[in-house]
């Protein structure tokens, strides 16, 4: 019934009329099988706010009970104006601030790469015409490296628990900030350790527990409202919701490992408590090597590969995974278009495509349009250096486009109806698995190039 528009206009409902301890709690009120809130604190916080205007122009809107399922034109535009306000307020600040540390001698211009991130189509498509607020968790995100890249570890552990509590899956990028954070504290690869083993392990010791102390503030910060205007259990509520394991391994047609082979393995008919075991098993092990060489050389360079390929693996091998949540990798994959811009090139082409499935839900069959426009903008940037392989990777981005076309114009198989949206999952998974590889590759090789100056890395 109804999609996300609805969802995120009755939690504007709900968090308008009732109580905090009943945001999270079933209630007669609040039926949780019917929209419930499922993002953290912050996402609560921010849709009282976004019902309290909407109750203020058109109390309608908000009505307890009786606004359910209204999609007035004149609703339509306030949810995307709440939309591309935050977009701007948040995501497109912290765009700023990252290409504040980029030099106009690289090989794509510093404003083609703000228009990049900034217009990125399956942001827009999915904040915009899906009514999300991703720009916000993704736009604290892009604060948070910028803060970490200039070696600000408290602010920049701010900004990440402010995304972490927007919406739980910014744990995509946790691990690779988690370990750049432990390696700079620690002060053991630079030249600024002291005279004495014992002084500089304390002072190691000082800046983790400054970070420690940090982060556990901005999360009472963030949490006190609900604990204290609400009671003993409310803050377990919320936990549970905010990870709905019992939703099952994948959602839709996913461009998941998961989901991709499934019709070759069966993973759904797997326990699921095997298959969680499996999927945090496939995540670790799969974001070790670019763990380890991050702890080793905790550069710039490194973090942001970390973070790519991390949150691809996230991605690819996590336990409840939605179309959407690809721009979590599609993000960090942006903040490499200077070093690897085949590669991004390629990722964000099949990233869009991916998302198209979701389109057609929305009936934003038109985003089509917006994704080629994206897509022939991004091969005009690609550096000349790159020769005749930046016209080889035109064809998988065509091919991409050609799995769309058959969502909308093809006539699937009476025996599988959904083998359309199937092929796109299947062959956007194939791409990222390649990228995947590549980025390993690329990093371990890049990391071992340097080896003469292990421990000693230069801050790029």
């Amino acid at each position: 019934m109804y999609g996300d528009y609805e969802a995120q206009r009755h939690w504007m409902e709900i968090t308008h009329h009732l109580p905090i301890k009943e945001w999270y709690r079933n209630t007669s009120r609040n039926y949780l099988q019917y929209w419930g809130l499922d993002y953290p604190p912050l996402t609560a916080y921010h849709s009282k706010l976004m019902g309290w205007i909407a109750h203020y122009v058109n109390p309608s809107w908000v009505a307890l009970e009786d606004s359910h399922g209204i999609e007035t034109e004149s609703h339509k535009l306030f949810m995307r104006m709440t939309a591309i306000f935050s977009h701007l307020l948040i995501y497109t600040p912290g765009v700023v601030l990252w290409m504040s540390t980029r030099h106009t001698t690289i090989s794509v211009h510093p404003m083609n790469e703000a228009l990049l991130f900034v217009l990125f189509p399956g942001l827009i498509s999915v904040d915009h015409g899906h009514f999300q607020y991703n720009s916000i968790s993704l736009g604290f995100f892009l604060i948070s490296v910028y803060f970490l890249v200039l070696r600000r570890t408290l602010i920049a552990s701010v900004f990440f628990v402010l995304a972490l509590n927007y919406k739980q899956m910014e744990l995509y990028h946790s691990l690779p900030i988690f370990i750049y954070i432990l390696a700079v504290s620690l002060r053991l690869f630079y030249h600024e350790r002291e005279k004495t083993i014992v002084v500089d392990f304390l002072l190691s010791a000082a800046n983790l527990w400054k970070v420690a102390f940090t982060t556990v503030c901005t999360f009472l910060v963030v949490w006190t409202p609900l604990a204290f205007y609400g009671d003993e259990s409310s803050a377990f509520d919320a936990l549970r919701r905010c990870f709905p394991f019992e939703r099952g391994l994948f959602e839709d047609k996913v461009a998941s490992f998961w989901c991709a082979f499934n019709p070759l393995v069966r993973f759904t008919d797997v326990n699921s408590q095997m298959m969680m075991k499996l999927s945090l098993a496939s995540v670790v092990l799969t974001s070790l090597p670019s763990l380890i060489i991050l702890f080793l050389a905790p550069t710039s360079r490194y973090l942001r590969l970390s973070l790519f390929i991390v949150s691809l693996n996230f991605f690819l091998f996590s336990y409840q995974v939605h179309e959407k949540s690809i721009l979590l990798a599609a993000v960090p994959a942006l903040l490499l278009i200077q070093e690897l811009p085949l590669t991004v090139f390629s990722f964000l082409t099949s990233a869009c495509c991916s998302l198209y499935s979701l389109c057609i839900k929305d009936e934003n069959e038109k985003h089509f349009f917006l994704f080629f426009a994206y897509f022939l903008y991004m091969f005009t940037l690609i550096p000349k250096s790159e020769g005749r392989l930046r016209y080889l990777f035109l064809l998988p981005g065509l091919l991409s486009f050609f799995f769309n076309g058959l969502e909308v114009y093809g006539t699937p198989p009476i025996r599988f109806p959904h083998i359309f949206p199937y092929l796109t999952a299947l062959y956007s998974c194939t791409t990222f698995l390649v990228d995947l590889i590549y980025l390993n590759y690329y990093m371990i090789r890049t990391y071992l190039m340097a080896s003469p100056n292990w421990g000693k890395p230069k801050i790029d």
